[in-house]
Order: structure tokens, then sequence, then C-alpha cells
């Protein structure tokens, strides 16, 4: 059985479901834009891991800067 999360964990997992509804709910979106909406709950840093995480996982695509959802979830 797994542990449950953390108050931090939870926040930043929240933050990435958020921004995946956001790009989902858009269809497609400037990735400037979206930083814009978040840039007061994640770092620039942290911003780009999870635009990697979210592409390496298939779930959305990147082509000149303009992020679009292509998850079939």
């Amino acid at each position: 059985m797994s542990k449950p999360l953390t108050t931090q964990e939870q926040a930043q997992l929240d933050v990435i479901l958020a921004m995946v509804d956001v790009i989902k709910t858009s269809k497609s979106i400037p990735s400037g834009h979206l930083y814009a909406a978040v840039m007061s709950k994640v770092s620039l840093n942290a911003y780009h891991q999870i635009i990697g995480m979210l592409k390496r996982a298939g779930i959305v695509t990147e082509e000149f800067d303009v992020l679009t959802y292509v998850a079939k979830v």
C-alpha cells in the first residue's frame, strides 16, 4: 500500500493537473500564456520540467512554442 501524498506533493500534483486541464480544454495554447497563468505557483525551471514530463508521457506535443493536447485520456 502506498503512503499518502505530503501537502507539498499534493500541491505539485494539483498544479500539474490544472496545467493539463487548461491544455486539454483549450486543445492548444501558447506555452508562454500557460506559464503566465501558473507563474505564481511554479518557477520557470519547474514549469519546463513539467512540460518535458507531459511531452515524454505523450500527453502534449509542442511545436513553435504551442502546446497541444494529444492524449486519448
